[in-house]
């Protein structure tokens, strides 16, 4: 499968974007930061991960199956895979952290 990894390489995209290459998929990966190619099936790529259009075209140039985005943190950003990715691909996978919800900051947690 062709996959692509939006923000793959912080701490919880990094080994499922190591594990997805060494099960053999076309691993790409879409960041902020340019990367050297560290290994064969990973596809390292710098660009803006709320770009519309490169979106498009990276779906189009890789034929990719599958989308996994770590680096969603507003409406706006999740409206703009949506419909890149919309009708495109065979699944798209969400992975927040709770820092994208909308509470108060005021708010204690305890566990």
């Amino acid at each position: 499968m062709n996959i692509l990894l939006i923000g793959g390489l912080g701490n919880i995209g990094s080994p499922i974007t190591w594990q997805l290459a060494e099960m053999g998929h076309s691993v790409y990966v879409l960041g902020r930061k340019k990367i050297e190619q560290l290994q064969p099936n990973i596809t390292y790529i710098s660009g803006n991960t709320e770009d519309f259009n490169l979106l498009q075209s990276l779906q189009e140039q890789y034929a990719i199956d599958i989308v996994i985005n770590f680096a969603i943190q507003t409406l706006t950003q999740a409206e703009v895979n949506i419909n890149a990715f919309a009708n495109k691909i065979k699944q798209f996978i969400f992975i927040s952290t709770v820092t994208v919800l909308d509470r108060e900051k005021n708010i204690v947690l305890t566990e």
